[in-house]
């Protein structure tokens, strides 16, 4: 029977594992904006999905296909402040990945090929 030691060791393990698949960080802000970033697409985002997205190109690349036939949902919104809301263009679905990135981080100087790691979560 493991001591209790081997069931924190199991649990830290496993953390440590969970977050680094989300978008590569550590922090709680890329946790924060992958579940806005589902929240606002509708869409759900798995861990390995979440791993390969290092940028926000990767990001825009990998909603544009899965929501270029949707119309976005009430809680986009806010973020689409007086734009044309029809069918998701990549122009709105770059804006609203930008305007999620900075209202969770509070980065704003950065592009669609800044690193997560490096440059937005840094």
């Amino acid at each position: 029977m493991p001591d209790s030691g081997g069931k924190a060791n199991a649990f830290t393990s496993g953390w440590a594992k969970l977050k680094a698949s989300l978008f590569q960080m550590d922090s709680l802000d890329s946790v924060e904006v992958l579940i806005a970033l589902e929240e606002v697409f509708d869409l759900t985002i798995s861990d390995a999905e979440a791993a390969a997205m290092t940028t926000p190109r990767d990001v825009i690349d990998w909603l544009l296909p899965r929501v270029c036939n949707k119309e976005p949902n009430e809680k986009v919104r806010h973020f689409l402040q007086g734009q044309q809301i029809g069918v998701w263009q990549r122009e709105q679905v770059s804006s609203v990945v930008r305007a999620i990135i900075v209202e969770q981080t509070g980065t704003k100087a950065f592009d669609e090929d800044s690193s997560f790691r490096n440059d937005i979560f840094s």
